[in-house]
């Protein structure tokens, strides 16, 4: 059994084409939707990255236009940066790689092992393992929060128009290592600012963002804790081992697999869904939200 421990309002609207597919999607972004706060989340488990403003736009619109966000977690496994981020991979490493980009931590042994077997056993697709992990961090407070924070970062950064990959790659790089959303945001908002006018960036640029978002997140909590946001990954994990562990009622309660992240179709077909899209129930008839 797996266990998984787990404002801005902005509007802009801009012709893009998107590479690969030849389509252009004339889109109004709304930062507030929920379609897109569940794309990005996609972004940041699949690719560990900020969405850029030209795809996330782009896969809102195919979802306004039918399209549901488990076929946009599927066709994310159909794009280059996909194949290359994780080509011919064992299980091991993929399964590590997405409760990282998910929850800045490896899988406990026995979480491991439950979702080896079901790929393994194609009881589930890469895909909707992604969707099951993002549902498990939304069914705990501080793994919720943590996402959330993380997605609004990359939402911030689709806001201030910026499209590099590698810089989209830095701000999750940089929320991770200083656990400080906000810093991260100004940061991502001043280096726009600055550089509207670049459509490429090099080191020098990526440097001079990383200094920025350091000395804000510096400014926020005081030269005295400046040492400790180094392990804030570390401590993420040791409150999951520790404290959290100890205050649990009872292993159901905590406790995360996949069936709680399905519900029944009309046919009666186990189907995962992501949280906040469809009101799933578990066995006993509770909503899960």
């Amino acid at each position: 059994m797996a266990e998984v421990y787990a404002e801005n309002e902005t509007e802009s609207t801009e012709s893009v084409e998107v590479e690969g597919t030849g389509e252009s999607t004339e889109g109004t972004y709304d930062s507030k939707e929920e379609s897109a706060e569940q794309i990005a989340e996609l972004y940041i488990a699949t690719f560990n990255r900020a969405p850029d403003e030209a795809g996330l736009n782009y896969w809102v619109e195919r979802h306004k236009d039918g399209m549901s966000v488990e076929e946009i977690a599927k066709s994310f496994f159909d794009q280059p940066e996909t194949k290359e981020l994780y080509g011919e991979s064992d299980l091991d490493s993929f399964i590590d790689s997405v409760y990282g980009n998910v929850l800045d931590r490896t899988p406990d042994e026995a979480g491991a092992e439950y979702w080896k077997a079901e790929l393994e056993n194609g009881n589930i697709s890469k895909d909707k393992f992604i969707i099951a992990i993002l549902n498990g961090a939304k069914e705990h407070d501080k793994d919720r929060t943590h996402l959330e924070e993380k997605t609004n970062v990359g939402i911030k950064f689709v806001e201030e128009g910026l499209n590099d990959p590698e810089l989209a790659k830095l701000v999750i790089k940089d929320y991770k290592h200083s656990g400080d959303a906000v810093a991260v945001k100004e940061g991502i908002e001043e280096f726009a600012k600055n550089h509207s006018h670049q459509e490429k960036f090099g080191d020098m640029d990526f440097q001079e963002f990383e200094d920025s978002v350091e000395h804000i997140h510096s400014q926020h909590i005081g030269q005295v804790d400046v040492e400790n946001k180094n392990n804030f990954s570390a401590d993420n994990s040791a409150w999951h081992e520790n404290d959290h562990t100890h205050t649990q009622e009872s292993e159901s309660e905590f406790s995360y697999t996949k069936e709680d992240a399905t519900q029944s179709d009309v046919d009666g077909n186990a189907e995962i869904t992501l949280v906040g899209s469809t009101e799933a129930q578990n066995d006993e008839g509770t909503a899960i939200l």
